[in-house]
């Protein structure tokens, strides 16, 4: 069976999904049902669930905010989108990210479940060709990466990227995953790193100059990832860098 996820703030409009839908008729089981969407997020880059059923309007992060994150951070499942007439331009929006289907508030049961009856098989025929490879020209793949080092100090967002490209969100995704092994989000976060390791060795920027110059407008925030990334601090790795050079440690400005 296909595993399954629901997040809408509205208590009222999770228990509508979940007893509108007849989920094990069409293969799914309904594994969690969330409030939050930032609990949501948590869960879906754990679990991995086969599709997210999510509403639009929500606090604290919206639908489109939960389907790009989670996709920037690797997921490759599918997303329904759960709207009222009154968001539709924001359903429109998310179907640039890839979203499969929707479903309109009130729900009205037969158009809820052929969308999971399409969602099924949707699912089967990929899974039929899951072996298939992705063929995508190395030149592209070399436009893109080179994209990503030329704009390290601005943001980069997968949306910005399929639009340059003109490819999907989930397309996108893909071809990072199976060409690097890690998400889009984990490549540009390599390259900026890379970035940064290269100007603490090579220049005497002050450090609160290289975290902008690699696309951190927060110079704590740079500090900490680079910690995580690197094993030490951005001081103790210019000034390592600089010892195994015979030259004077850098001091920071």
């Amino acid at each position: 069976m296909y595993t399954a996820f629901i997040v809408d703030d509205d208590k009222y409009g999770l228990i509508d999904l979940q007893e509108t839908m007849e989920w094990e008729k069409y293969g799914f089981c309904l594994k969690e049902s969330f409030l939050s969407p930032v609990r949501a997020l948590e869960s879906i880059l754990t679990y991995k669930p086969d599709v997210v059923f999510s509403d639009i309007k929500m606090p604290v992060m919206n639908g489109l905010d939960l389907i790009r994150l989670s996709m920037e951070q690797g997921y490759e499942g599918k997303y329904i989108i759960v709207s009222s007439y009154d968001d539709f331009k924001f359903a429109k929006e998310a179907i640039r990210y890839g979203v499969c289907d929707y479903c309109l508030k009130p729900l009205d049961s037969r158009d809820a479940n052929q969308v999971l009856l399409n969602l099924k098989r949707k699912l089967d025929l990929e899974r039929s060709n899951s072996e298939e490879t992705i063929i995508v020209p190395n030149d592209v793949m070399n436009e893109m990466t080179d994209y990503i080092d030329i704009n390290l100090a601005s943001k980069i967002s997968l949306n910005q990227l399929c639009s340059e490209y003109h490819i999907s969100a989930s397309y996108c995704c893909k071809l990072f995953k199976k060409y690097f092994d890690k998400s889009l989000g984990a490549y540009i976060l390599d390259r900026r790193m890379e970035h940064a390791k290269h100007l603490l060795r090579t220049t005497l920027l002050p450090i609160q100059n290289i975290a902008t110059k690699c696309g951190f407008d927060d110079y704590f925030y740079f500090a900490k990832k680079f910690k995580q990334h690197v094993k030490m601090t951005p001081s103790q790795y210019r000034n390592g860098a600089a010892e195994e050079n015979d030259q004077e440690p850098a001091k920071d400005l």
